[in-house]
């Protein structure tokens, strides 16, 4: 999931290319993008104990990585900033669940699990932005590749969640 939170590096490339706007421009959208993983850290907060962590997440995650899939191939920009503040929207939710997720997995050691937790998040950015690099190299700045991968990577992480993820506070999923 580090690499669908990775794709804000990206974005602001992605628009001075695809859509030639000047870096006060691409700043600006990012900062939409910001303002989008504030609403959702708030609206996650609120979601959290009504959905469920794990429902939230898993919900989170797969409109997390259709967005980002679906981000370059817009043929207009503001349809591609609307899909980045729908992607920073969610990406505060993903946060917001997998980190009360990792909480809850075994609750008599939290601080180890975030601990763990922690490492997991960074260690998957550096490969992120390592296979996000390469990607843009070798195939000569081809965003919708590497927006297309990165969404997938996203999405492949659903089984695992549902596989290996529990959320205590619900009955069994």
């Amino acid at each position: 999931m580090a690499f669908l939170g990775i794709l804000p590096l990206y974005m602001v490339s992605f628009f001075r290319l695809t859509f030639n706007v000047s870096p006060a421009i691409g700043g600006a959208i990012l900062s939409i993008g910001t303002a989008g993983g504030i609403i959702g850290g708030i609206v996650g907060g609120k979601l959290i104990n009504m959905i469920g962590r794990k429902t939230l997440t898993i919900t989170a995650i797969l409109v997390n990585g259709i967005s980002a899939i679906l981000i370059t191939f817009m043929p207009l920009m503001a349809l591609s900033v609307i899909l980045g503040f729908i992607g920073g929207t969610t990406m505060a939710m993903i946060i917001v669940g997998l980190q009360s997720l990792a909480l809850e997995q075994v609750p008599e050691f939290r601080g180890s699990m975030m601990s763990i937790s922690n490492s997991l998040e960074n260690t998957g950015g550096i490969l992120a932005v390592i296979i996000g690099g390469l990607l843009l190299n070798l195939y000569n700045n081809n965003f919708h590749l590497l927006m297309t991968v990165f969404g997938v990577m996203g999405i492949v992480a659903v089984p695992l969640l549902l596989l290996f993820a529990r959320d205590p506070t619900r009955p069994i999923q």
